[in-house]
């Protein structure tokens, strides 16, 4: 231990390897830092840190948690040492250059993100994307959990990639837990805000404040925001670029046509139109697109070089995956997990087919209650058939979630088939002509229930049988 230092000053952050919320991330000659948790205190796990290698622990000075310390370990108590966060991370991890793109809003996120993150590398710039995809560059391929992981892994990640630009989704909770302290944002991006997570923020209030602090934080950014969200928000800032659809704007495009194909759009900027067809399906993802365009533009790349990036791109990972299987049918799965975001996907998917819909999804356990039955009602209305089954349930009874969606439903319209994997490939086997849309889950690759995470994919699922 560091025992020679005798104040917080002394200590030479910039000097150790790395810095650690998780004991079991630590490595040689790092700091580990322990908070107390929503369940934990991470005081507990400090015997795992040092057997890992941590150099120095931290606390905060007003830290009253007593057991298995002082008389053992070395401590330093930090003071406001969640709010001095942000500190600690910059003199840690200093290598790091990236212009930064930081994306919030309820939904569109991870396709605006992921949007950025491709064109920018098919234009031989190199990027990191951070969010709910994980972390990814030419170099690396890592999970992370969170959509917006802890302060010190996004600084870690951001040091280590030594790419040109980072591109950040930055959720609710990242926001509100301070995770992008001190990070300097070339660009912000509001997707929109619509309900979700009141579980957590207590009203949509508090809700859109959070999402609302990000984009009005008095710095040198420039904010992206869509025409329509203008006045809603009341977002005055000088550097502010506005998109819209079928609306005068900086940046506007209207549908020339749609199918389960893609889209051809006309585009305008500064008078002059321009053409884009896109592999992306569905009206919900021409404000993505807008989103992607309009940060490419304010990084000074050309307005056809940035077309052509963003039509190079196919697919992201679980946002309206199509597929067609050996039996012919139809199938999307999309990660749409909130009523605003269901009901584009399925509103979109009728305006594109004269098919009858099945629409297979659930609710996640303890999360928003409110939120089912909405999202119930809403699978109602555009689906001849609605599966009900499990997705996430954590502590609770599946069964019991199922039933809190099934109340907004008409009764001859539902089943409910909590094996999610077996509703699936029951519905894929069905004999009828049916386009089936999986939702919820989208590139998730498990599933979390009584404590325990089990291998579950939509992707893979489907996939098998095409």
């Amino acid at each position: 231990m560091h025992s020679k230092f005798q104040s917080m000053s002394e200590l030479p952050l910039s000097h150790f390897s790395g810095c650690y919320l998780n004991a079991q991330d630590v490595c040689k000659n790092s700091i580990y830092i322990a908070l107390k948790g929503s369940k934990t205190h991470g005081a507990e796990f400090i015997p795992q840190a040092l057997a890992n290698g941590a150099s120095l622990i931290l606390m905060d000075k007003e830290d009253s948690y007593q057991p298995l310390l002082s008389k053992k370990y070395k401590i330093y108590k930090y003071p406001d040492l969640k709010i001095n966060l942000p500190t600690i991370a910059k003199e840690v991890y200093k290598n790091r250059s990236q212009e930064l793109i930081g994306i919030t809003g309820t939904n569109g996120k991870t396709t605006v993100a992921f949007l950025i993150y491709k064109a920018l590398n098919k234009l031989n710039k190199s990027t990191l994307y951070i969010g709910t995809l994980g972390a990814l560059s030419e170099n690396c391929k890592i999970k992370t959990g969170n959509t917006t992981p802890d302060i010190f892994t996004i600084y870690k990640l951001l040091e280590d990639s030594k790419t040109a630009y980072g591109v950040l989704e930055v959720s609710s909770h990242g926001i509100d837990q301070n995770r992008i302290g001190g990070l300097s944002f070339s660009i912000k991006i509001l997707t929109n805000i619509t309900y979700d997570h009141i579980d957590y923020h207590g009203s949509i209030e508090n809700y859109q404040n959070t999402k609302l602090r990000f984009i009005k934080e008095d710095d040198a950014s420039k904010v992206i925001i869509s025409y329509d969200d203008l006045n809603e928000y009341q977002v005055s800032k000088k550097e502010l670029f506005s998109i819209a659809v079928n609306k005068e704007a900086d940046l506007s495009a209207t549908i020339i046509s749609s199918n389960l194909e893609g889209m051809q759009l006309s585009i305008y900027f500064r008078g002059i139109q321009y053409f884009m067809t896109s592999q992306l399906v569905g009206s919900l993802n021409v404000p993505n697109l807008l989103n992607a365009l309009a940060a490419l533009i304010i990084l000074g790349i050309d307005i056809k070089d940035a077309i052509d990036a963003l039509e190079s791109i196919s697919n992201i990972p679980g946002r309206m995956s199509i597929f067609k299987t050996n039996n012919s049918k139809t199938v999307i799965v999309d990660y749409a997990h909130t009523p605003d975001a269901m009901e584009k996907v399925l509103s979109d998917i009728n305006k594109m087919t004269t098919k009858n819909i099945t629409t297979i999804f659930g609710c996640g356990g303890n999360r928003d209650h409110a939120k089912r039955p909405m999202m119930g009602s809403i699978a109602s209305k555009y689906s001849e058939k609605v599966i009900l089954t499990s997705d996430n349930p954590r502590d609770e009874d599946p069964e019991k979630i199922a039933l809190d969606i099934a109340t907004s439903i008409d009764p001859s319209k539902y089943q409910i088939h909590l094996d999610r994997e077996e509703a699936i490939l029951r519905e894929i086997e069905a004999e009828d002509d049916s386009i089936i849309l999986v939702l919820g889950k989208g590139h998730e690759a498990q599933q979390i229930s009584d404590g325990k995470a089990i291998s579950l994919s939509d992707l893979e699922i489907v996939s098998r049988q095409c």
